[in-house]
């Protein structure tokens, strides 16, 4: 669960600093997956609905990967 609150805080450094964008994929991020540990440990890792959580958090996580070298690379990081 730490690294929610690490999603949490870079999500607002980004967007007070005006990466409104990258500061909301981040977030998003973390909600999501915030909420797929919450199912895992709510109903266990077996759950179809645990497995969906899983594949959607994989997705965000995944775009703001892909998305991270492109905002570096054209952005004054």
């Amino acid at each position: 669960m730490l690294t929610n609150v690490c999603y949490a805080v870079a999500g607002l450094m980004l967007t007070v600093n005006g990466d409104v964008v990258f500061g909301a994929m981040t977030e998003i991020a973390g909600v999501v997956s915030f909420i797929y540990h919450y199912l895992q440990l709510d109903l266990g890792k077996d759950r179809n609905e645990v497995r969906l959580a899983l594949v959607i958090d994989y997705i965000t996580a995944g775009k703001k990967m892909l998305i991270a070298p492109h905002y570096h690379i054209f952005h004054d990081v």
